[in-house]
């Protein structure tokens, strides 16, 4: 079993404390994040042996994590099968911050009005950590047949039409996209210099598109929510079945997402439109 890379800074404080994107990564919150996480993706409870290995944690370390979070209620452990799942805990946490994004009430008619149009769900996602992306708001069409998606749910930032904003339009260096990018599992293959090239594309028209590359049957355009001054970390995003409608349809489709994006640019408070993600400390 591989062993997991060692963080520094778990006992000690930095000169820099109370800046964010300063001092040093805490190793046992790093892990506590992962196990969350995982469970989070999870439709069974699962033991810790396989907890510690999905997630790359000493078991040890895994289980004294694991029972700290139990007593806490952000995971529940069933006695009969010794095993856990995510807890309530969680949710409460996830409701709590869904609600400091209210202020996305007021463009869900307009989400709702392109939803229903085309035949596709419509969200807005946020850049919650250095790789990965939240889901803030969803609206979904009256199709009997629609991709659904839940509020809270976190993906790669490099996956799908949201990728070819993200890939050159927020503060990756090259060495950290071609990094990011060859760590995904996409169901198309599609390579990185060819990914790059539909970055470029999104870039000179506005909108981006993902044809079925990272979810093989599936279409998603995206558009930057575009703020002055800091590199783009919300994107407004439309997503269908791959081939249902044609390229002048997409077409619109982006146009609408550009003026979807604009308006959630007007309606996002100043504090929540640059926030600070630190490297991994590898990157750095």
């Amino acid at each position: 079993m591989a062993m997991p890379t060692k963080l520094s800074g778990e006992d000690s404080r930095s000169e820099g404390e109370g800046r964010p994107g300063s001092g040093k990564i805490v190793g046992a919150t790093i892990n506590t994040m992962r196990i969350l996480r995982h469970l989070s993706r999870l439709d069974r409870p699962v033991g810790v042996s396989f907890i510690a290995r999905d997630t790359n944690i000493v078991p040890s370390t895994c289980f004294n994590i694991l029972r700290t979070l139990v007593n806490e209620g952000y995971v529940r452990f069933l006695p009969d099968t010794k095993t856990y799942m995510i807890g309530d805990g969680v949710i409460g946490l996830a409701n709590v911050g869904m609600a400091h994004h209210d202020y996305l009430a007021a463009v869900q008619p307009m989400m709702e009005r392109i939803a229903h149009s085309y035949s596709v769900t419509v969200t807005i996602w946020r850049r919650v950590s250095y790789h990965r992306m939240i889901l803030l708001a969803s609206a979904e069409n009256r199709s009997a047949l629609r991709i659904q998606m839940n509020v809270g749910h976190q993906l790669p930032l490099l996956i799908g039409g949201m990728a070819r904003i993200m890939a050159l339009q927020s503060d990756l260096s090259e060495d950290e996209r071609q990094t990011m990018y060859g760590g995904l599992r996409i169901q198309r293959p599609l390579a990185y210099w060819d990914f790059i090239d539909q970055a470029k594309e999104a870039l000179d028209r506005g909108w981006g598109i993902d044809d079925g590359y990272s979810t093989a049957g599936v279409t998603a355009l995206a558009a930057p929510v575009r703020f002055d001054g800091p590199p783009i970390t919300m994107v407004c995003s439309a997503t269908m079945f791959r081939d249902q409608h044609d390229s002048a349809t997409l077409t619109r489709i982006g146009h609408e997402l550009i003026e979807l994006a604009t308006s959630v640019a007007q309606v996002v408070p100043a504090s929540e439109q640059a926030p600070v993600f630190p490297r991994p400390m590898s990157q750095r």
